[in-house]
Parts: C-alpha cells; structure tokens; sequence
C-alpha cells in the first residue's frame, strides 16, 4: 500500500525544486487497485486511501473526460505525466492543479531549470539521466521497451510537445452559431453533417500562431512597457501609425522582413510597440480566403457579396477538422455565418490492393502517366462509376480500361450512324406520327436517363450518373435500338422512314453526348463535332445541359420486358445449340401481367428481335419435351427446338448473308458498293435460294444475283460459303 510513503526526490535539480510538494500525488492505492480492471478515473467515494485533496478535485471532473490511458498489465504501475508535454498530460496536470512546467527550450534542449543536465537535447537526455541516477544507487531495474511515438510528417524524425505561449481565437463562444448553421448546410453525403457537428462540439480553442519565418505575419504590436496590444487592419494604418516615416507604395511585400523592423507609439503610455515575432497558421491562411482573396473590404466589396457564401466546396473528408473547419470558424467570427452552403466530401484513393500510395512502396500512380495511357476520359468516367465519391477508392487501371471499351460502344454507334447518313442529311421534324414504336421508347427513354442523371449530380451521386449514362449508351441505345433498327436504315430500306430512324439516332447521339460531356468533355466534343449542323452552338460545352421534362413509363416498362424476354430466348438457343440467325418456329412465354402485355403490344418487334416466327404468352406452361426453356424471376420463356426443313433452308439462307457480309466487309468494299453475284446450293436449297432472290440482293448489296445449279457456273474473284448439317452454299462475287 502506497499511502502514508513518503516521496523523495531522485533527482536535485532547480525544477524539482520549483515543483515541490505537488510534484507527487498518491490517487490510488495498491490495494484499492487490486482486482479493479481501470477505464475511468474513480469516484470520490473510491479514493478513501488517496490524498484528501485529489478526492475534493476529482468531484469536480466529469468521468468521461478521462481516457483510457492506465492498464493493468504493462509499466511500473506509476502513472508518470507531465503538464508540459502532451494534450493528455496537460489536462490530467490541471486537474491536479500541478504546475504547468517545461524544462525544454524551442530547440529541444534541456534549459537551466534541469540542472547538471542543462544543454542537453532531450534524446542525449535520456541516457545521462539513467546513468546518474544507476550510480546514485536509485535505480531498481532499467530497461528499453517499443512504443508509438509522434515523428515528424516529412524527414521522420522524433518529436516531443513543449507548452509554449500562443494566440488563440476562443471557440466556445461561436459552438451554438456554428451547430445551428451546420443544420442548414447540405453535406453530401448526410453523415458530413453529423460528423462535423460533433467535432465542433468537442472543439478547443483554435492555436492561430507559428514560430516560423515564412508565412503571413500576425498583425499584433505589443507595447513594451505596458503590456497594451494593437491590431492593425490595413497597410495604410500601419504608416499612419509608425514611429518612422514611411511610404504606403513601399510596402509592397507586408512578410516578416519588412514589417518585423515597424515600430509603433503606444496610444496608452506613449511607449514602443513592436509586431509580436509569430505568424499565424496556413490554417487560418485558407480560413480567410473567401474574402482576403479579393482584397475586401478594400477592394471587390460587391463581387464578395455577390458571391458569398459560395454554393459548393469540395474536399476529402478529413478535411471536417481542416478547411471546412477553417473556413466555419473564421467566416462565424467575421460575418456570422457559414463560408459555404454545401459540402461534397471525397474519399481517399488507395492502389488496387487498398495500400495508400506511397513513393517508398513504389505503388504511386503517377496522374500524367494514368491519363496518356488511359485518356483524360476514361480517367473521369472512372470516378463516376466505379463507387461512390466518398467511398475509399481503390484504383485499378484494368477497371478503367473496360470502362473506356465500353464508352468506345456508344461511338461505334457514332460511326454507325455516319456509315449511313450522307453528310449533308438534314434531320426530319420527329412527330408521333412518324415515329415507330422503338424510336418513341428511345426518346423517352433518352428522357428518362436525362432526368435521373440531373438528380443524381445534384445529389452528389457522381457513381450513379457514369453508371446510368453507359447502360443507356451501352445496352439500351448500341445493344437494343440499333440492332432493330439495321434493317430500317439499310440502303434498301423505303427513305422516308430511313430519314425518320436516323433522325432519332442523331437527337439520341447528340443528347447522350450532352450527358456525357461534363464526365468525358473530350470525346463528347469529338461527337458533337461530328453531328453538328450550321446553326447549332460551336462547342457542345455551349450547349444547355439536358434536363428531361416528359417520357412514357408504361412504354418503358412493356419494352424492359421485352428486353428480358429476348436475354432468356437467347439463353435458351443456347442450351439447345440453335444459332440466333436461325428463325424457330415458336416461343411461348408464361409470366405477369406486363409481359402479357409486351407480347400483345410488341409481337412483331419481339418476332425480329428473338428471330422467331411466332411468338405466345400463355397462363401455363406448353406440354412435350420439346420444349427448352430459361427462366428469371416471375416469368419463363419456352423454345420449341425442332427444325423443319423450311426453317432449315432459312438457317442457311442467313448463313449464306452473314458470310457474303463479312466477306464484303474483310475486301474493303463500302456499305454502298455493290457487287455482281452468283450463288450455288444443292438441290434440297435451290429451289429455295431462288425464291429469296429479292431479299439476298437488297441484303448484301447486289447489283445482279444469279443463282445457278452447278458450281463451275460460278463467276467472281471473291468468294463466301455457307453450310448447315447437311445444307451447302457457295457464293462468288466481284465489283460492280
């Protein structure tokens, strides 16, 4: 038990002196201890074995003030602290009313309160002290042990905290102001609000003052024999009031050189004044940079106001207890009112392992190197997409990479569409009227996504806007629209509705490019130029951003079913090993409501898009094994798997088309070339080939089609084949 020992000194130096009787203080004894696992500092009632005194102080100290800084199972079990050295350290010394002392001067050397050990620095220290004390015999066992200690940001070296006098701006007189002003803040996301309301909460008083050279001088002239302070406001009242004459143009550069030699008369005694040696912190630097920025209130007053607060600052998120810190603090005082209205909170970018990147690990991604491999583009699109703004980030140049083939879908579209437009087409005026049913669901669709990215932009859901952009691009416009539309703009196809279809194809490029232009502004522009007409503005980034103001949600909904139906009908040609170029015969789909209506509403357009001939919503599923089926959810498709001959002669036919395409495509030929052909097939498909004269003509682009029943008859320099099971035919071709 440690009550009633008294405490000798290890060590006479003038600072122990100075210390004295409160140098040391019994809180608790061995025995009050025992068995008594410490979170908090006890109550009074605990403390019958302590110093009188500590039991009245401790009644005076809310527990939860106390951490959790004395354990049971490492140390001496003697609580060492010093008041002058460290936050904790100093809250705990006040408690206990211990002086508030630092033997250690701002070079981090020992002053001449440490006696023999006066001039040395605190890591020389340490040593000596141990030696002297084994020699004096009052050592009972010495030893080194690992712990955490602060170091230095940038070189590493060891730090120590020093109680030294600083300046101040007092907190707690602006904590309500600031707490109810924050409730009127949109922080994005929402946790920013609560986040910074309890860092304000628990704010301290702010140490505005540095002891260094380079920064911006505090404005404080101390009298030298009074002890009255003067703030000066402005270069003109700082000449006015110098004891030297002094030019106002000449103090060109107010830092520490040409002001620090300035000296005042004291308005009270008459006495000197001089500037006090500190600058203020770069904290405060930011803080005021609203309007210090803009010389107010000597200059730009109106612009300020204008301007102030502004709409949105954006920062990482440990920035709630740097500049949004800052900048709360200092406009609170000077105005009486917040700096900013909103606040985007950013998350850290880690590597692709979640490491921060450091230059000692050798995983730091340098900017410049990221955007000439990956483009400027993909690199943005990549943060709106990928996760959330405030998320941790871990970068990966694979993801971005796919992210840039999947942008590159929506501009083979844009090369689509100049295949087939000519380059003087003027786009037609789009009324219902003339629009089929697939072209309405893409504007409206285009409506949609339009609307929803505004919202999630203005949200600050940056992930949900690149991730709606590119499935539109991606699935809804490359995907779906074009492939039912080929057909429409072929050069076969009658031209009215030809100029209809690719009208709507340029409303749509030209809008999704829109959407994409604050993500991706080069290749936006790049489309943009590639649609422009005349009288359209000369840079898409002149253009107004598309808002959305009307769509058709029940046609969006019957064609998302659609969409479903034709995902599962490919599924299923799969397992069953039919091509999608060959036509079935028959599907049947069993589901909701809404898939009743989507085969009621879009039979022919599901007919195309699933290459069936028939297509049926029944309340129950079809009888026989000759069926293959896929299923998702609330509804079900069935294909029946047979082929007949007919459908056969089809499959080849389509066969037949694709290979001549390819072929064209392989030669170089244009889209509008056409060429001289002649087709052989065996006799189950000649007969056939020759009904589908016509069509295979318009398909490939032929000026002349023979199709002839021996293959010597054959004539051309290029050739194409096609064959099914037991089904061959042979194509030959040349130029025009």
């Amino acid at each position: 038990d440690l009550d009633g020992l008294k405490y000798e000194p290890l060590l006479e130096v003038p600072q122990q002196r100075e210390l004295g009787e409160k140098g040391h203080s019994v809180i608790l004894s061995l025995r009050i201890m025992t068995n008594k696992k410490y979170k908090k500092h006890v109550m009074k009632s605990e403390t019958e074995h302590a110093d009188g005194a500590a039991g009245e102080k401790q009644a005076k100290v809310e527990q939860e003030e106390f951490e959790e800084f004395v354990t049971m199972d490492a140390g001496s079990g003697i609580v060492h602290t010093a008041p002058g050295h460290g936050q904790t350290d100093n809250f705990v010394g006040r408690h206990y009313g211990l002086p508030q002392v630092c033997p250690v001067d701002e070079h981090g050397h020992l002053t001449e309160k440490a006696g023999r050990f006066a001039g040395l620095s605190t890591s020389d220290a340490n040593p000596a002290i141990v030696d002297f004390l084994k020699e004096e015999g009052k050592v009972m066992h010495s030893d080194y042990f690992t712990h955490r200690a602060a170091v230095c940001w940038r070189c590493k070296t060891p730090l120590i905290f020093r109680l030294s006098p600083q300046w101040y701006m007092k907190v707690d007189s602006l904590k309500e102001a600031i707490l109810a002003a924050n409730e009127k803040i949109n922080w994005m996301p929402s946790f920013g609000r609560t986040r910074f309301q309890n860092w304000i909460a628990d704010r301290e008083d702010w140490c505005l003052s540095q002891q260094r050279y380079w920064g911006i001088p505090i404005p404080i002239w101390v009298c030298g024999k009074c002890g009255a302070k003067k703030v000066v406001g402005s270069r003109k009242e700082l000449v006015e009031n110098s004891l030297k004459p002094l030019e106002e143009g000449s103090l060109t550069d107010l830092h520490r050189h040409s002001v620090d030699s300035i000296e005042l008369k004291c308005g009270a005694c008459g006495g000197t004044m001089r500037r006090v040696k500190d600058i203020f912190t770069v904290w405060f630097d930011s803080g005021v940079t609203p309007w210090a920025s803009l010389g107010y209130p000597f200059k730009n007053k109106e612009l300020f106001e204008k301007m102030f607060p502004v709409a949105l600052i954006c920062e990482s998120q440990d920035q709630i207890r740097g500049w949004f810190d800052a900048l709360m603090l200092c406009s609170m005082a000077a105005f009486g009112k917040p700096s900013y209205q909103a606040v985007a909170l950013m998350g850290w970018v880690l590597d692709e392992k979640g490491e921060k990147m450091s230059k000692s690990l050798g995983n730091v991604i340098n900017a410049r190197e990221g955007v000439e491999e990956l483009g400027a583009d993909a690199s943005r699109l990549y943060y709106c997409n990928e996760i959330a703004p405030w998320e941790v980030q871990n970068f990966s140049k694979k993801n971005a990479g796919e992210l840039l083939r999947n942008l590159s879908i929506f501009y083979n579209v844009l090369s689509f569409y100049r295949m087939y437009a000519p380059p003087d087409f003027k786009p037609v005026d789009l009324t219902p009227a003339v629009l089929a049913i697939e072209d309405k669901w893409l504007l409206s669709r285009l409506d949609t996504v339009s609307r929803e990215v505004t919202e999630h932009f203005e949200k600050f859901e940056f992930h949900m806007v690149g991730r709606k952009l590119l499935d539109f691009a991606v699935n809804d416009f490359s995907r779906w629209y074009v492939k039912r539309v080929r057909d429409r703009v072929s050069p076969s196809a009658p031209e009215q509705d030809k100029r209809v279809c690719l009208s709507v194809m340029r409303q749509a490029l030209e809008t999704t490019a829109r959407l994409f232009a604050p993500v991706t502004p080069f290749l936006s522009e790049y489309a943009f130029q590639q649609l422009r007409l005349s009288k359209d503005e000369k840079s898409i980034h002149y253009c107004t951003y598309p808002c959305g103001n009307s769509s058709d949600s029940e046609l969006e909904k019957i064609m998302s079913a659609a969409m479903q139906v034709t995902e599962l009908a490919a599924s299923a040609r799969q397992e069953a090993g039919i091509k999608l170029r060959w036509t079935i015969r028959e599907i049947i789909v069993t589901g909701s409501e809404t898939h009743a209506q989507c085969i009621n509403q879009l039979n022919t357009l599901l007919c195309s898009a699933c290459n069936s001939l028939s297509i049926k919503f029944l309340e129950k599923p079809p009888a026989g094994n000759q069926y293959v089926s896929a299923s998702r959810d609330d509804f079900k498709v069935y294909l029946l798997k047979t082929l007949d001959e007919e459908l056969k002669n089809t499959a080849l036919f389509r066969e037949l088309t694709r290979a001549i395409q390819e072929s064209r495509k392989k030669n170089g030929f244009n889209v509008g070339e056409s060429i001289l052909l002649s087709v052989h097939a065996d006799e189950s498909t000649y007969e056939f080939l020759k009904s589908k004269a016509t069509e295979l003509k318009s398909a490939v682009g032929a000026a002349t089609l023979s199709i002839v029943p021996q293959i010597e008859e054959l004539s051309g320099q290029f050739e194409a084949q096609a064959q099914l099971e037991e089904k061959k035919a042979i194509a030959k071709y040349n130029k025009s």
